[in-house]
């Protein structure tokens, strides 16, 4: 700790040492030293308001020990080169404050160390300083925690941000740092958010219990995050927005009230070896990015979601990646081939023609089965439970969705953008809780013609409408549950698809019936014939 004892600004112990200018002793005890605010505008300045050291990187300018408690800036140093430290400070202020805690403006070499800072705008803030390090601080009640402004090259290690206005951790315009073993907690808006900062790398993070989203990462490539953890944030754990090239490894997203990652306007990232358990909506959402890569991922209890306007951003290498120990079936540009549900925890078609799912049981997913850029698929006996949406078509035309049952998701089944021609009946939607269905594109049919669906909120009158700005109806619609119509000679009250099994199996006797009468026919004429020779 550092006892004041020359006339630095705020004040002091006062005294010369040998005739030269004031120092700073350096001794040790318990308790900070009070002091008044500090402001360094030059390297001159650490020699003439006596901080020991010689601002040489084996014996920096020291700040050490003090508490100073003050509604405006506590620390400020500016237009340094000189290697300094900043120690065992205890910074705050009798009430929210709108200066800065710490400040370094346009500074080299800076280090801040074991600091407190509370109750300011900003709790330490760098603003065009390069090659700073901050360690084993800890920040709280500010309106930021750490900001970095356009400063470089810098290293943050073992740094707590708590209960910030907006951010516990912010950089902006600031490339090549490195943030290990950092904590981010119940910050009012964002744990982290590196923002124009291209490749800096974040390991061993952990952001809980913020308000928007745990780790944010916009208009920032290759930057790395490895072993971090984001947990109970009420938006996303992890978001990456319009930053390609970036690699997300080991990191874990526990409980964010909606996804555990997500990758908007991201092309070329990678997410591996991360577990993602028990998020709200989706366990990793691909939206409207392309070329990404998923590999060796385990998720519980959420799922994968891919969106995109563009055939490509449905275009990925996903491997060795499970849902509730069960493999995505992730499959991309087949053709004619018929998929055995029951073997994925969820499946997702792209670019697909002509390909049949069938008997799958998809819960706690997310989505139970996606379709995007398909035509002339088919969905046939599938089960889809306790997701946010059980079938969702995307820029999908000509499929076939028949004798399916979706129950108790957020949405029964959800066709956007770009989808027409699909024929949708013989199915079951109940226990639904926003909507049993919604159809935002069309036109699509909801019946073949004679047979509709099943639905828990049909009154048994008319057709029944479908929502969304399709204007869709189901002109055949059942009651789920009710029994058949009397024309009908199912005796099963429930499963609709029996109905057109009975429709074929006397088509089928019609035409036995009508080829016997020919044979019969063929046989009887030369008889006739002969009879009337005769």
């Amino acid at each position: 700790m550092i006892l004041p004892t020359g006339n630095a600004v705020g004040g002091g112990i006062s005294g010369n040492i040998d005739g030269h200018h004031p120092r700073h002793l350096m001794i040790h005890s318990d308790s900070y030293i009070p002091h008044s605010p500090i402001e360094i505008t030059s390297n001159d300045d650490f020699v003439t308001q006596g901080w020991p050291g010689n601002g040489t990187e084996v014996n920096p300018y020291v700040i050490e020990g003090l508490d100073i408690t003050n509604v405006s800036t506590c620390i400020s140093i500016s237009d340094t080169d000189v290697y300094f430290e900043i120690r065992e400070c205890f910074i705050s202020a009798p009430a929210q404050s709108s200066y800065f805690g710490i400040s370094l403006t346009r500074v080299l070499h800076g280090t801040i160390k074991d600091c407190i800072s509370n109750l300011h705008s900003n709790g330490i803030y760098l603003h065009e300083s390069d090659l700073c390090s901050l360690t084993n601080n800890t920040v709280a009640d500010n309106q930021f925690g750490f900001y970095l402004d356009s400063s470089s090259l810098c290293v943050l290690i073992n740094n707590t941000a708590n209960s910030s206005s907006h951010y516990g951790f912010y950089l902006r315009q600031s490339s090549f740092c490195v943030l290990t073993n950092n904590t981010a907690t119940g910050n009012n808006e964002i744990g982290f958010w590196i923002y124009l900062s291209p490749s800096c790398n974040l390991t061993g993070c952990s952001a809980m219990d913020n308000e928007w989203h745990g780790f944010f990462v916009s208009y920032s490539t290759s930057c790395i995050l490895m072993n971090n953890t984001a947990m109970r944030n009420s938006d996303f754990g992890f978001f990456l927005s319009y930053s390609s090239s970036c690699d997300l490894i080991n990191n874990t997203a526990v409980n964010n009230y909606q996804h555990g990652f997500i990758l908007y306007y991201s092309d070329s990232c990678t997410i591996t070896q991360s577990s993602i358990i028990d998020n709200g909506w989706y366990g990793i959402c691909l939206s409207e990015s392309s070329s990404c890569m998923l590999t060796n991922n385990t998720l519980k209890n959420c799922g994968l979601v891919i969106s995109g306007t563009s055939r490509s951003n449905w275009l990925h290498v996903i491997s060795n990646t499970t849902v509730n120990d069960l493999p995505i079936g992730y499959i991309r540009s087949v053709w004619d081939t018929n998929i055995d549900g029951r073997q994925y925890s969820q499946v997702i078609l792209t670019n697909c023609t002509g390909v049949t799912v069938e008997n799958g049981i998809f819960k706690d997913v997310s989505i139970g089965i996606q379709l995007g850029f398909c035509i002339g698929c088919s969905l046939t006996n599938n089960t889809a439970s306790y997701n946010i949406i059980g079938f969702s078509l995307l820029f999908s035309s000509g499929c076939t969705l028949m004798n399916n049952t979706s129950s108790e998701n957020m949405y029964g089944i959800y066709l956007s953008s770009g989808c027409s021609g699909n024929l949708i009946f013989f199915n079951r939607f109940f226990l639904n809780i926003e909507l049993n269905a919604y159809d935002n594109s069309g036109p699509n049919n909801w019946d073949n013609g004679i047979h509709g669906n099943f639905w828990d909120d049909f009154n048994g009158t008319g057709m029944y409408s479908i929502a969304g700005a399709a204007e869709s109806f189901d002109r055949h619609p059942y009651i789920y549950g009710q029994p058949l119509p009397t024309n009908t000679t199912t005796t099963t009250l429930n499963d609709g698809f029996e109905v057109l099994l009975q429709s074929i199996v006397l088509g089928l006797s019609l035409l036995s019936i009508v080829a016997i009468v020919v044979v019969v026919v063929l046989k009887i004429r030369p008889r006739v014939a002969n009879n009337i020779a005769e």
